[in-house]
């Protein structure tokens, strides 16, 4: 499972789920960050995904020393119903707990958090296939099937695209993918000129022999 992470207006990655992990307990990622992983429709902000959340709270209880009985809070008055000192009045709001989130909740950033997770999703975008790199898959394969006609017309553009396709996911940060396509259309295209162009020689040669040369 290979992530992406956002670094202020920069994207990050790909890493590895476990390098996740260390990037949360490090503090390099925390909960506000958004995240993409391959098969995810959008970027994510970090503390809604279930798979990293549960980092936050193992780093979390790692870093909070246990509260001992002589750190504990003295019980309140409860006589006359007087609500202890660790409650809130019965005719005021209860304070939302740490770490609570409410969507489109202004004191607690939430809807500034919205508006500034869907500029960012729309900034870094889902990576895409490279069009070079399909094209070259296809042209490959192309040329495979047709080797004894024209194999070679369709091989060497397909070599072609799949170089040019697998520079460009190289240089995309993350924002392309594709380059196992591009190997895979590299490969099919080089056998499938290959074979066209032993055909080729191959049919050359028995039509000489046909007509009684011999060269050797």
């Amino acid at each position: 499972m290979q992530w992406y992470y956002n670094e202020g207006s920069e994207r990050r990655g790909p890493v590895s789920h476990e390098e996740m992990q260390g990037l949360i307990a490090q503090g390099a990622v925390g909960v506000d960050n958004l995240a993409w992983r391959e098969g995810m429709a959008n970027w994510v902000r970090v503390g809604d995904l279930p798979e990293l959340a549960s980092f936050f709270q193992a780093s979390q209880a790692a870093a909070e020393p246990p509260i001992t009985e002589a750190q504990q809070p003295p019980a309140g008055p409860s006589a006359f119903g007087q609500p202890a000192a660790n409650q809130p009045a019965a005719n005021q709001p209860a304070s939302p707990g740490f770490g609570s989130y409410a969507s489109g909740s202004s004191a607690q950033g939430g809807g500034v958090h919205s508006i500034h997770g869907d500029r960012q999703r729309m900034q870094y975008g889902v990576p895409e296939n490279n069009g070079f790199a399909i094209a070259s898959l296809v042209l490959g394969i192309l040329s495979l099937l047709m080797f004894c006609c024209c194999g070679f017309v369709l091989g060497i553009p397909g070599v072609i695209c799949g170089q040019i396709a697998r520079v460009q996911i190289g240089e995309s940060e993350g924002r392309q993918t594709g380059d196992g396509l591009a190997l895979a259309g590299l490969i099919i295209s080089y056998i499938g000129t290959a074979l066209s162009i032993g055909f080729f020689i191959y049919s050359l040669v028995t039509a000489e022999q046909r007509q009684g040369f011999q060269p050797w």
